[in-house]
């Protein structure tokens, strides 16, 4: 088997399946949600396409060519062809006005046997409409099939395809119908969790700013910071929205976390293990590096800090592992730094482990290396932290928009 591997281009396309230029993206021909996400399968389907003006009409694949209408190309036909030379392998276009206007990439596969099934999906869930083919390979009894995925591109119009993808569908064995591939989505997400989704997809960005009564209110105390960030803490492809407010003379931080649900039609209040009254982490990072470790289960460990005031000579820092699961955030403390001021000036600094003890200064400064010393990965990710305030006043479409920017500013700061 031929399979072309490109270890620059497994990691780009990996990084880009979840997110092709749909940062600031408008609606594309103002469709609706559900037209944007609605799609068009061809399993082995038969077509009223006339083939005799298609260009080599001799070599198309009548049952797998068809009519579509894509967004952003308009009403095009996909057009299936045998393999031109002996040896070769299929080869997939859309025409328009009897002439290509598109070619798909091929991966030059050896001993073509049919084109099993091709499918039209919004794959990587942003709006626009996916290619998956299935094709048949081998020689005599050795049969097996090979999933193609192209990711469009809108932006540069392309279909792109994703070879990670298409080689752990292969690896996985789940290659044999659309429906298989369809269904492995969030298995294959779950799988390539240290890999950030680098966009929010239209839908997810409009459904928050449907439902923005319930996240965008405005607090009268937190007159220092009103902020708001979208992310995938628990990277299972539903975004989430964080509203956090600091201020008070103790430098209080509330916090409320928001998720699209397993539906995509609403948001749900992501329940958390705060006490009310009690001062919430401090998770606004603007731009510093949030550190991440991500366990053995691949459970996501945000390290975020607590900053709180007591009283004017007393100040407390505690570092809290913070992780999101199931629709659940919670917190626990690894360790705390006390400060004292006499009237002197003189401090006194005092550190302490989750249980108490005391320890170094040293021992606090790598508490998160040691309790996560297992990890099996450790990641850096930039939060786009924004002004609520900005949103005073917007269109929806405006706010749909800042809500993609906030999203697009998530990302992996390698190390």
């Amino acid at each position: 088997m031929n399979i072309r591997k490109e270890k620059c281009t497994i990691l780009l396309t990996a990084v880009l399946f979840w997110g092709l230029s749909a940062c600031g993206k408008q609606n594309p021909n103002n469709l609706t949600e559900s037209e944007i996400i609605e799609t068009t399968e061809s399993e082995s389907q038969q077509t009223d396409v006339e083939e005799a003006k298609l260009p080599d009409a001799d070599r198309v694949i009548d049952n797998q060519t068809f009519d579509v209408t894509l967004e952003g190309w308009g009403d095009v036909i996909f057009a299936s062809y045998k393999p031109a030379t002996e040896g070769g392998d299929a080869e997939y276009k859309l025409i328009q006005n009897n002439e290509v206007v598109y070619t798909f990439e091929s991966w030059i596969e050896e001993y073509y046997k049919q084109t099993k099934a091709v499918a039209f999906k919004d794959y990587n869930m942003d709006g626009y409409q996916d290619a998956i083919i299935i094709g048949s390979y081998g020689q005599t009894s050795e049969v097996y099939d090979v999933a193609r995925v192209f990711i469009q591109n809108p932006k540069e119009k392309t279909f792109e395809i994703d070879n990670f993808l298409c080689e752990w569908l292969l690896k996985q064995y789940y290659t044999d119908s659309i429906a298989t591939i369809m269904d492995a989505r969030e298995e294959y997400l779950a799988s390539q969790t240290w890999f950030p989704r680098s966009n929010i997809s239209y839908a997810e960005s409009k459904l928050m700013t449907d439902e923005k009564d319930m996240w965008l209110i405005f607090m009268d105390y937190a007159n220092d910071v009103e902020q708001y960030v979208v992310t995938d803490l628990d990277k299972n492809g539903r975004a989430e929205l964080i509203i956090s407010s600091m201020g008070g003379t103790g430098a209080y931080t509330y916090s409320r976390i928001f998720e699209v649900n397993e539906a995509h039609d609403g948001l749900e209040e992501v329940t958390t293990d705060f006490i009310e009254g009690d001062s919430q982490p401090d998770i606004i990072s603007f731009d510093k590096p949030v550190t991440v470790y991500i366990d053995q289960d691949f459970v996501h460990h945000y390290i975020v800090e607590d900053f709180l005031k007591v009283t004017p000579a007393e100040y407390n820092t505690v570092i809290y592992d913070l992780t999101l699961q199931d629709g659940q955030l919670s917190h626990r403390a690894l360790a705390s730094k006390s400060e004292s001021y006499n009237t002197e000036g003189g401090v006194t600094v005092k550190y302490e482990d989750a249980n108490r003890a005391e320890i170094t200064e040293e021992a606090y400064q790598a508490i998160a290396e040691t309790v996560f010393a297992d990890a099996n990965r450790k990641e850096q990710y930039i939060w786009g932290w924004q002004d609520l305030k900005e949103l005073k006043g917007l269109h929806d479409e405006e706010i749909r928009q800042k809500l993609d920017e906030s999203y697009c500013k998530w990302e992996e700061a390698w190390e």
